[in-house]
């Protein structure tokens, strides 16, 4: 993935055995924006869980870029080591479920959850383990992961006044929360209320209909 050399790329290996959150079949989207320095073209890009052995997860990992062309990478990451064979060092696409602030994102590693937040990916409510890294006054990089899962939600970086993010748009790891639709103008009737006012009515006819035969007869 040419977006990879954005990531982490101080992560040590150490060797502890950790189980997957994902699994085969699983597939993200995410939406890329920023400056063309940073996002070197790429639009959008795709990954897709193609194979779980244990600690190890294999990706599809194909980047969009504006010309309309693409390009696919196969990587492996052991999240028992941190190891992967991506084609830039430091690309971490997922980390060890259901850790917490202050676990490392791999055994041993340096690198740990810095803090836990509540943010909306892909339609859902998630809580997502953060890892800020600010190498001097004018660069930082943020990440996010779903701490359920482990697959990574979100890239924020600055560098010299430039920008870059990646977002994740949409994903079949878990299902979009059910929300109110917007307003349009159309409302919503209560059975209840449908059948009081309906027998209302049939009362309201009822006594018509008697005090207009009382009328009659009295002529």
């Amino acid at each position: 993935m040419v977006l990879t050399f954005l990531v982490l790329t101080m992560i040590p290996h150490p060797v502890v055995s950790q189980q997957a959150g994902l699994s085969e079949g699983q597939t993200a989207q995410y939406q890329v924006s920023g400056d063309p320095d940073l996002t070197v073209n790429v639009t959008r890009s795709e990954l897709i869980v193609i194979d779980v052995q244990g600690t190890i997860i294999m990706i599809r990992d194909t980047d969009m870029y504006t010309d309309g062309s693409s390009n696919t990478e196969i990587v492996q990451l052991d999240l028992a080591t941190g190891q992967s064979n991506a084609t830039f060092q430091g690309y971490y696409f997922a980390i060890r479920p259901g850790i917490g602030v202050g676990d490392p994102i791999y055994p041993g590693s340096d690198v740990v959850v810095q803090r836990n937040e509540s943010r909306r990916y892909a339609g859902s409510s998630r809580q997502v383990n953060v890892y800020d890294n600010f190498t001097d006054s004018s660069e930082s990089i943020t990440y996010y992961w779903d701490r359920e899962t482990g697959i990574y939600t979100e890239i924020v970086r600055s560098q010299g006044g430039l920008s870059f993010h990646v977002n994740m748009s949409s994903t079949n790891i878990w299902t979009p929360d059910q929300q109110i639709p917007p307003d349009t103008g159309s409302f919503y009737l209560d059975p209840l209320l449908i059948v009081g006012v309906l027998g209302v009515g049939v009362l309201c006819v009822y006594l018509f209909r008697v005090r207009r035969g009382s009328r009659e007869r009295a002529h």
